[in-house]
């Protein structure tokens, strides 16, 4: 049985093997096929919050997975951006949150 210093030591010095294997399973590559054809359709950050497949893949990428019933804060999150002090992202303690707000792939393609 392994504890979690060994599973996080593991984890931390194999991270490129264990990602590109990630990226290889086959849900991953359906996730990511469909991730790609179809962001490009959320128009506006409630079509993308909407789309639970599109949410989801986000989500996961920021480690937020267990966010995907908040569609509320996400919302707030994206709208809010991140260039503002006050923004909503920039007041959260959880950083992953800001993070997605920065990333203009998700933000220029929802706004």
């Amino acid at each position: 049985m392994t504890d979690t210093t060994s599973t996080y030591l593991n984890i931390t010095n194999n991270l490129a093997s264990m990602q590109a294997a990630t990226a290889k399973s086959p849900d991953v590559k359906v996730a990511t096929q469909y991730y790609k054809a179809n962001i490009g359709k959320a128009t506006s950050i409630d079509s993308f919050v909407n789309n639970y497949r599109l949410l989801s893949y986000a989500l996961t990428a920021y480690g937020m997975e267990d966010q995907i019933q908040n569609t509320g804060l996400i919302k707030k999150v994206l709208q809010g951006g991140t260039t503002s002090s006050k923004s909503l992202a920039n007041t959260l303690t959880d950083k992953r949150p800001t993070a997605l707000a920065t990333r203009s792939q998700y933000r220029s393609k929802v706004v």
